[in-house]
């Protein structure tokens, strides 16, 4: 299996405030996704296979801004964003498309 690093840079946001209260957002996302994740010198290192790494950075960027917006972020937060991006990631198994099963009305100009 092919490995992959990313760093990424909180920049300004309160590690904290991004990891929780003894790290519980962190050991969340630890729980969730098989890839390794170390943080330090505010700086997270993300490790595994491509497509974790892909789903743990667009996490993690959701929940900078999230944290950047609200100013807090809580572990309902941080298990929302998860939950969406599992409903988010591409079914492997076929391409259809899928009916919301709402009809679209369109309006033509009438002839005259």
């Amino acid at each position: 299996m092919e490995y992959i690093e990313r760093k990424i840079k909180i920049g300004e946001a309160d590690p904290i405030a991004l990891l929780g209260a003894n790290d519980a957002h962190l050991h969340l996302l630890e729980s969730r996704f098989p890839a390794t994740i170390i943080f330090r010198n505010n700086t997270l290192s993300l490790r595994g296979s491509p497509e974790e790494i892909r789903q743990l950075e667009s996490v993690i960027s959701e929940m900078l801004y999230v944290l950047k917006r609200k100013g807090t972020l809580t572990l309902d937060d941080v298990e929302e964003i998860i939950e969406l991006s599992d409903n988010t990631q591409p079914s492997s198994s076929s391409e259809q498309p899928v009916s919301t099963g709402r009809t679209v009305n369109r309006c033509y100009p009438l002839g005259t």
